[in-house]
């Protein structure tokens, strides 16, 4: 039995989600002068914690057959922010014009002198759904190009310039955190069920 990975996630309502940018970083400190140095490597990695609303049986089951279908920690899955973008962009998708580093990019696309297009917490995505969070707040110039500060860094070296950026729902690439999930129920059958979610790097 196989299943075409990716999978996408079902329609069901997530109660809470929390959000986690995990960092790969080393602290040391000399046992002399307590002088410190952090260290930073790539690897860098989001994580989402899905709490899910109270299900009824039937409404339970859909989650259930997509756990299933995941197999553990094998299978993946399309995930986005569940909150949205509030930025002022019309989700239309940008394009690479420069590249500066691995967190900082300048895309075309934008309406001229938009201001606040893409705002601090908001989320892009690129076309081999590298899921990014955006760091500083974008405004675009005259002639619709902005500069965008990002993080994680980008792992794919090569996008670069005329690669495409979505901010239209943008979506990473997720698996489940643990090879074992459960779910309880109660008297009236009714389901509760949390999941965490580990983004995928290769």
């Amino acid at each position: 039995m196989s299943f075409d990975y990716p999978l996408n996630h079902p329609n069901v309502s997530i109660k809470d989600h929390s959000f986690k940018l995990i960092q790969v970083q080393a602290r040391s400190t000399s046992p002399f002068t307590r002088a410190s140095q952090v260290q930073s490597y790539s690897g860098q990695v989001i994580e989402y914690t899905f709490e899910y609303k109270r299900f009824s049986q039937l409404e339970a089951r859909k989650l259930i057959g997509f756990l299933v279908r995941m197999k553990g920690m094998l299978g993946t899955v399309y995930l986005g922010d569940p909150d949205g973008n509030l930025g002022s962009h019309n989700g239309s998708n940008l394009t690479i014009v420069s590249k500066a580093s691995n967190n900082e990019i300048v895309c075309s696309g934008f309406t001229p002198l938009q201001q606040d297009a893409l705002i601090e917490g908001d989320f892009i995505s690129f076309s081999n759904y590298e899921l990014k969070i955006i760091a500083e707040t974008v405004n675009a110039d005259a002639s619709g190009n902005a500069t965008i500060k990002f993080e994680s860094s980008l792992r794919d070296q090569t996008i670069g310039i005329g690669g495409i950026v979505t901010t239209q729902n943008p979506k990473g690439i997720f698996s489940l955190s643990v090879p074992n999930i459960g779910f309880s129920s109660n008297e009236l059958k009714e389901y509760e069920i949390s999941l965490v979610y580990l983004e995928q790097t290769i």
